[in-house]
């Protein structure tokens, strides 16, 4: 029974990360081969607070999802807490991304294309570095399976205090990446506005990192200064 439902996680994992994967790689897609950020079912005429309505009620429905996922991943092994947490989340955000009203311009800036590749470059950068800060097989749940076959502790548990400390304060490094995507852009509208401030208030309400934190994070930025913890 054990050996079926370690193959059962295995696939589940798999499956959620080609799932996030592709979804994810669509929107880098959409986003940089046309002119709206997020997919669109507004029509011309459409009622604009409706549309903004159904747009929060979205956001608060992925970021309630998420929350409660963390509070529910105590009942669950870790594979299976983790496994959960990569498809759940990558299918609320598609469930957004299909729902998602287009709003009206706010303003238009004029920045040149150095500029915006500069911001996105910088973002990407910043994705990726989160991306391995966070450990990418422990993301999506292959070394919890991994650890749980061989009879290991959680990977965590591998982790240096200091780096276990800063992931329980910093739970969301990768957002930041996002949220700069979503500014760095030459038109603002109703609905890239909303999101991009959902996401940040979320993003702040759920970090705290304090002075211990940023000393790690330092002492990781550069190893070969002294530090004390």
């Amino acid at each position: 029974k054990q050996w079926y439902q370690r193959r059962v996680r295995g696939a589940g994992a798999t499956i959620s990360t080609l799932y996030t994967l592709s979804f994810l790689s669509y929107i880098a897609h959409h986003v940089y081969t046309t002119s709206t950020a997020v997919s669109s079912l507004s029509d011309k005429g459409s009622n604009k607070t409706c549309d903004l309505l159904v747009n929060i009620l979205l956001c608060l429905t992925f970021c309630l999802q998420h929350s409660i996922q963390r509070y529910t991943r105590e009942e669950l092994s870790p594979a299976t807490s983790r496994i959960l947490c990569v498809f759940s989340s990558t299918t609320f955000l598609h469930l957004a991304w299909s729902y998602w009203r287009s709003g009206g311009v706010l303003y238009t800036l004029e920045l040149g294309t150095w500029a915006i590749l500069t911001l996105h470059s910088l973002a990407w950068s910043w994705i990726t570095a989160s991306l391995l800060l966070t450990d990418p097989a422990e993301f999506f749940g292959f070394k919890q399976i991994w650890h749980e076959e061989a009879g290991m502790h959680h990977p965590a548990h591998y982790k240096s205090v200091s780096a276990q400390r800063v992931l329980v304060h910093y739970r969301h490094p990768l957002a930041v990446g996002p949220l700069l995507l979503l500014f760095a852009s030459n038109t603002m509208t109703t609905d890239r506005l909303l999101l991009g401030v959902v996401a940040l208030v979320y993003v702040i309400l759920r970090t705290d990192l304090d002075y211990m934190d940023y000393r790690y994070l330092r002492y990781v930025t550069y190893p070969t200064r002294r530090y004390t913890f």
